[in-house]
């Protein structure tokens, strides 16, 4: 649950707490946790409780294998992403040697990007963080080509028909834009209504050339029509 006040999250965590009771439903406070956000998410806070457990605060908690840190705002941990990400690449290369290139490239794109797609489209990434998980996919074409630092290898992955991680996560997120767009859900479709006035749709919508200043409906129609020329989406 989330909300703005730790006395409004008190009072939601006693009503919880009444209706598990009459339903009899048990709750392990241990798997629990509470996390702040906002720009005193440092300063001390009261405890909170459900029954007679306390539930501790936390700077970290995990959901749905995402890692969000406690802060002036909603961050995902990608230090957490990236680790997973280099045990996968390293088991694959330890035990592909023998195999071509383009096999090894074709295992750790099935097998190790999806590390850094996982939630990708729902999460915001800012602009620091996505240059570290790009710089650390650029890594296994260097690793595999045996390409050194020093060479710009945009127009040689061009060449074998692949994108960067940056436009890979572009691609993840409008394709997700254009199911919530399509969606007959009236909650999503609201969801989506305020995502595409937002900031970071317009970044993305630049990203593939598309002019974002535009009336909604006419943007959403320029989109759509972009997919199903570009992607066959």
């Amino acid at each position: 649950m989330l909300l703005s006040t730790v006395t409004g999250l008190q009072s939601m965590l006693d009503t919880c707490y009444d209706v598990s009771l009459d339903i009899q439903l048990a709750s392990n406070c241990k798997k629990s946790c509470c996390i702040a956000f906002g720009p005193r998410w440092w300063q001390p806070v009261s405890a909170v409780s459900l029954g007679d457990e306390s539930i501790t605060w936390c700077e970290c908690i995990k959901y749905l294998v995402v890692h969000f840190l406690a802060g002036p705002s909603i961050k995902v941990d990608t230090d957490i992403v990236k680790r997973n990400f280099f045990t996968s690449c390293n088991a694959i290369l330890g035990n592909s040697v023998c195999q071509t290139e383009l096999a090894r490239l074709s295992l750790m794109e099935s097998y190790c990007l999806p590390a850094f797609q996982y939630c990708t489209s729902a999460v915001y990434l800012n602009v620091a963080q996505l240059s570290e998980l790009n710089a650390c996919w650029n890594m296994v074409y260097r690793k595999i080509f045996g390409l050194h630092k020093w060479e710009s290898f945009k127009l040689f992955v061009a060449g074998l028909g692949r994108l960067d991680l940056i436009h890979v996560r572009v691609w993840s997120c409008l394709k997700f834009c254009k199911r919530m767009i399509s969606s007959t859900n009236q909650v999503i479709k609201t969801c989506c209504d305020v995502y595409l006035l937002g900031l970071e749709f317009n970044h993305l919508c630049r990203t593939l050339g598309v002019e974002v200043n535009l009336p909604y409906s006419v943007l959403s129609r320029n989109i759509l029509s972009r997919f199903n020329a570009i992607a066959g989406l």
